[in-house]
């Protein structure tokens, strides 16, 4: 019965580990949400990451659009390391 708990602990704590090391990456900017927040991929996969300290109009909001374009301009394609401040747990990541 030890066992078993201790082979539940071990296993809950692994991926708990796994989860914080996630969180840093490495990967390109295959698109622009809006103003904020950016697609990069990641395994093949596009996460969306909210740009931290950036706060742009949404695209139904005046100037959205050009806060989208601006920032496609000047990441789309770009090789970028997110790094963010907490662990993976959601399906947009603040950095």
């Amino acid at each position: 019965m030890l066992r078993r708990y201790a082979l539940a602990f071990l296993g809950a704590a692994w991926l708990i580990l796994q989860s914080c090391l996630a969180a840093d990456f490495t990967g390109r900017v295959v698109g622009a949400i809006d103003g904020d927040a950016i697609e990069v991929l990641h395994h093949q996969r596009a996460e969306r990451i909210r740009l931290n300290g950036i706060d742009c109009p949404g695209k139904a909001q005046a100037y959205g659009i050009r806060a989208k374009f601006a920032v496609a301009d000047f990441a789309f394609g770009k090789e970028i390391t997110v790094a963010s401040p907490w662990p993976r747990q959601v399906k947009v990541h603040p950095c």
